[in-house]
This record gives C-alpha cells, structure tokens and sequence, in this order.
C-alpha cells in the first residue's frame, strides 16, 4: 500500500513538473532563441526573458540561447520582454503561429548609458 502512495505521489509531482495534469503537448509551445550584446555580438548568458503578463519566464544559457515554454495564448500575438542588467529592455512582439516550436532568432540587447558607480555600494 505505502509504495503505491508513493509511486502515485511520484506520478503526480512529475506530470506537475512537465506542464500540468491537464495540458497535453498540443496545448503548449516553446519560443526558442539567442541574446547578444549589440555591440560586440557577444552572447549575453543569465539574461531573463518574460511573457509580458510575467507569468512565465525563462533565462538565457552560457551561449545566450533560451527557450521559454508556455501555454498556447489565447491571442495571435505575444509579448516578451528581453532584460539584463547593464543593457536597455527590449520588448518582443511575436506572432503566434500553429508550429509548436516557434524561433524569434537573435535578439540583440544595447548596453545602457548608465553606469553604476563604485562609491554606492
């Protein structure tokens, strides 16, 4: 009896962990793409991409490249928002389309104009 409880506990926190007991593949996508500095095209790890209503988000890997994966929106467009510290937010606008893996290529972040100084900390 205690192994099937644990086996279906298992069972439970493992389908959570890939998107939901209700969410079929069909049901989601995966926006896949790479962050760079504008500058010297370096890739920009550890930058955070999020959906515009900030429930879901994802960062970038050693090589700049992420993929967020979400459900299926309602509507035909989506907004994320590209941001890292030291460089200016962008924000994507991405169509929605059937594929359930869509590339939005490479996104290319411009280094801010400010700068922080060593005497604040």
């Amino acid at each position: 009896m205690t192994r099937i409880s644990v086996g279906l506990g298992l069972m439970f926190v493992i389908g959570a962990a890939c998107g939901g007991l209700g969410a079929s593949t069909s049901d989601m996508i995966a926006i896949q793409g790479s962050v760079v500095d504008s500058v010297s095209s370096q890739p920009l790890s550890v930058t955070n991409i999020t959906t515009g209503d900030r429930k879901t988000s994802s960062s970038a890997n050693d090589r700049g490249e992420f993929e967020l994966r979400l459900p299926r929106p309602d509507s035909a467009e989506l907004v994320l928002l590209v941001r890292r510290i030291g460089y200016v937010q962008k924000t994507i606008r991405v169509t929605v389309i059937p594929d359930s893996v869509q590339q939005v290529g490479v996104i290319r972040l411009r280094p801010s104009p400010l700068q922080l100084h060593s005497d604040i900390f």
